[in-house]
């Protein structure tokens, strides 16, 4: 993937990505101790302490994209493969904002797709993906039904298939993750060359024309929602205490 030469200088985006950081090198030292802890409060890790490639990383702008324009930062959920378990860690990018959900939606996931983190120093270099940057994304309709806003994403058939089967699981939750942390989307259904599909979800093939939420990832969600809270808790201001007389 080539960089674009201009730097994105958003101080919140430098601070999400050191707080990501952080939280990672917390995860991966906590690994052996079977899962995430939950502390009553969070744990820092001194920035001297962290590897140099978890520190501070510095973003680069999607070709095309001006930095002076009204861009989002979205979140493209990568796979922390340092834990024993699974774990999908948001990393944020500056995307196009686009004029409506679909627009916006459909930068998010071709944002994903053309995402390298071996070529990129937008991510920790302990995510990966499993989606590969040769997935060509034909289309992206968002429809109104009873249950929400469903993205209904049609991919290319040929470069679907050459996904790995052990890795389909992994790239379709990648993509539900994604795609439905875009305000307003509420889940995705597949096709393939406009026909609709069964995808791998967590422990089972879905229905063509079937719906895909988060929820379809049980174990994986909840792994993804203990994380965001360790996230959550690093981010929190400081609480400041008032001295006593």
């Amino acid at each position: 993937m080539r960089r674009s030469e201009r730097q994105h200088s958003s101080p919140w985006l430098r601070r999400r990505g050191a707080v990501v950081a952080t939280a990672v090198a917390m995860v991966v030292l906590v690994a052996g101790c079977g899962g995430i802890p939950l502390d009553d409060s969070p744990r820092v890790i001194a920035p001297d302490r962290l590897p140099e490639a978890l520190v501070e990383p510095t973003t680069t702008l999607p070709p095309g994209v001006d930095p002076g324009a009204d861009g989002v930062n979205a979140d493209l959920f990568l796979f922390l493969d340092s834990v024993s378990e699974q774990v999908l860690v948001p990393c944020a990018v500056p995307t196009s904002a686009g004029g409506s959900v679909e627009a916006r939606a459909r930068a998010v996931i071709e944002r994903l797709v053309n995402l390298d983190p071996d070529e990129t120093n937008l991510c920790s270099d302990d995510l990966t993906t499993a989606v590969p940057s040769n997935l060509i994304v034909l289309s992206v309709r968002l429809v109104v039904e009873r249950q929400g806003n469903v993205l209904e994403l049609n991919l290319d058939r040929e470069s679907l298939s050459g996904i790995e089967a052990t890795q389909q699981r992994r790239a379709i939750a990648q993509l539900v993750f994604t795609a439905t942390d875009v305000p307003g989307v509420s889940a995705v259904r597949f096709f393939a060359d406009g026909e609709a599909i069964s995808v791998p979800v967590e422990d089972r093939t879905a229905d063509p024309d079937e719906a895909i939420t988060t929820a379809d990832f049980p174990g994986l969600a909840q792994r993804t929602e203990d994380f965001a809270d360790l996230l959550a808790a690093l981010e929190a201001p400081p609480t400041t205490v008032a001295a006593g007389p």
